[in-house]
């Protein structure tokens, strides 16, 4: 098993690059966060994806 976290401040990017990344592995688990940074005024998302590759 292993994992992968990702950070985007976009979130339109940060659907895409679970979804570019989640093809064709086995996925265990998605664990989702967001943090308001209220110094920028934006929002962070992330996500950490637990996972096994396919036919390994």
């Amino acid at each position: 098993m292993k994992v992968k976290t990702i950070v985007n401040m976009r979130e339109d990017w940060f659907d895409n690059e679970i979804n570019e990344f989640i093809q064709h592995k086995h996925i265990v688990d998605i664990k989702f966060s967001v943090l308001y940074d209220s110094n920028n005024d934006n929002y962070i998302f992330s996500a950490l994806i637990t996972y096994e590759e396919v036919g390994i």
